[in-house]
């Protein structure tokens, strides 16, 4: 995450900037970046039943259901995976507010 460092020093009764780090070499670029980001990912709610499933994005573990995961506007696969139950897997292009729970 980009940060911003500005350092002071004092010449008598007047404060001077004499150094700038924003810690990424181009700080607009990189927000740019951060933006687009957010515009590729949409909030998907993931739930199931029974509850407390394992959720796996593209074969990452990313948490239990319920959740509400940020994921990518491209096919994505989607595995729950509970203990005792059969496992569920598909692989969608999430779309903007959607909501999983496989019965």
């Amino acid at each position: 995450m980009p940060h911003l460092e500005a350092t002071f020093r004092a010449h008598g009764d007047q404060l001077a900037m004499f150094a700038i780090d924003v810690g990424v070499d181009d700080p607009i670029e990189n927000v740019r970046d951060m933006v687009a980001a957010k515009h590729l990912t949409v909030p998907v709610a993931i739930d199931s039943q029974p509850a407390n499933a394992d959720v796996l994005i593209d074969g990452e573990f990313r948490g239990t259901t319920p959740t509400t995961l940020a994921l990518p506007r491209r096919a994505t696969r989607i595995r729950l995976e509970r203990q005792g139950c059969q496992p569920w897997e598909r692989t969608l292009t999430p779309t903007d507010g959607e909501r999983i729970a496989p019965a």
